[in-house]
């Protein structure tokens, strides 16, 4: 019998070999890879913010059997309150301005405020606070500033608009509007609003409407992940310890015992007085139901798309869902990493931490994933919405677990 190439067979059709095929023995080396990554990596001009980036890792992990994070440093800089958190404005009204003409005030410039006051005694005034983290005393004096400015800005145009320009003026040289106080209870922790001569509203349930339908707007464009409104967060109201509901001030005659601080002494107990030069002034105010809260949420996630293994609860809202049905609600990987959130202090500028060695969350591969070249990764709060980080970028470190095939070897020892 031929052999092939005395059959004229061709070469590329010869399937007879020299070397013996090597069958898989199914003996792995697992192999222990660690990359680190920062913020900084990323491409700036495609992720502007470091919350949210892509990069592309410095070579192919192969049969990857598991992958977690090992450690991080994160900034304690980071803002508790911020346009893009929308927790920086809140709304009021003055319902009951001072009359002048009730208290026989003969002062022009208290009568052309008073008009002011009224033609919009209906509408909302909107303070933003600023960007940033609070102690309780800034908070307070922010309020009160921004409470008194907006109510002035809106005389200043009201007298433009109608002309009244010696009133204007005089309203200028006399320090604009300054009824509103806004002070902290060091002992009650809590907020209390007042005004030294007219009653108010503060208008909350706009804020919860509005937070409703930003969440609605976000999700509409979400790329990675939907934001998930809760219900028990409705923007600054909600920090500064207020309802939900609109809250209406007490006329403190009827409880004069409630504009003073007893854990104080002297005449600095009396935290709210009437304006001494309107004849007949009484003062109003509000205290917050709730305790001020200026350190935001107590947890960032580490969101690594399709790698994350840590299963979380959605924050509950009030939907025909949960009213009608008793299933959960929540998310399957949804994270890699859950770790505290900063405590803000002003000498430190970064935190680190590290895994436990007794516990620590991994996602498993079976079988191992076969190429791994990028991650995307999202800093965020439970309820998906992005840690806003301003100027500040962090790191923290990958670690991953693969698997490198071996071959049987078969060693003779000569006797």
């Amino acid at each position: 019998m031929k052999h092939a190439n005395e059959q004229n067979i061709p070469n590329y059709l010869n399937v007879n070999t020299n070397h013996p095929l090597i069958y898989d023995s199914h003996n792995y080396n697992s192999i222990q890879k660690f990359i680190t990554i920062n913020s900084q990596d990323r491409d700036i001009n495609k992720y502007p913010f470091a919350n949210q980036f892509e990069v592309e890792l410095p070579q192919d992990y192969l049969n990857v059997l598991n992958i977690s994070v090992y450690n991080w440093t994160l900034p304690n800089s980071y803002n508790v309150f911020s346009d893009k958190l929308h927790n920086i404005n809140m709304t009021f009204q003055i319902n009951n301005p001072y009359n002048p003409g009730e208290h026989s005030l003969s002062d022009p410039l208290q009568n052309y405020i008073f008009e002011a006051l009224v033609s919009n005694m209906y509408n909302n005034y909107t303070i933003n606070i600023s960007n940033g983290n609070y102690t309780s005393n800034e908070m307070v004096t922010e309020l009160t500033n921004k409470f008194n400015y907006a109510v002035s800005e809106y005389i200043i145009n009201y007298f433009t608009e109608k002309g009244y320009t010696s009133q204007l003026s005089d309203f200028i040289a006399n320090g604009y509007y300054q009824e509103f106080v806004i002070v902290y209870n060091k002992v009650k922790k809590n907020v209390w609003f007042g005004n030294r001569s007219s009653g108010f509203t503060l208008t909350n349930s706009i804020a919860v409407n509005n937070n409703k339908n930003i969440f609605q707007i976000q999700n509409c464009g979400a790329k990675y992940g939907l934001i998930h409104p809760d219900d028990n967060e409705y923007g600054l109201p909600k920090h500064l310890g207020l309802t939900k509901l609109d809250e209406y001030s007490i006329n403190s005659p009827y409880n004069a015992d409630l504009t003073k601080f007893f854990y104080l002494t002297g005449s600095s107990s009396d935290w709210l007085t009437p304006n001494p030069l309107l004849p007949g002034s009484t003062t109003s105010f509000i205290e917050a139901t709730n305790k001020l809260e200026l350190i935001g949420p107590d947890s960032f996630y580490i969101e690594v798309y399709g790698y994350s293994c840590i299963d979380e609860m959605y924050p509950y809202t009030e939907s025909k869902f949960t009213n009608q049905t008793n299933q959960t609600s929540g998310i399957i990987n949804a994270s890699l990493m859950k770790i505290p959130a900063p405590i803000i202090t002003e000498d430190v500028n970064y935190i680190s931490g590290q895994v436990s060695s007794q516990f620590f969350p991994y996602r498993f591969f079976n079988p191992p994933v076969d190429r791994l070249r990028k991650l995307l990764v999202r800093l965020r709060y439970h309820n998906g919405s992005l840690v806003d980080l301003d100027n500040f970028n962090y790191s923290f470190m990958i670690k991953i677990l693969t698997l490198t095939p071996q071959i049987n070897k078969i060693i003779t020892v000569p006797h």
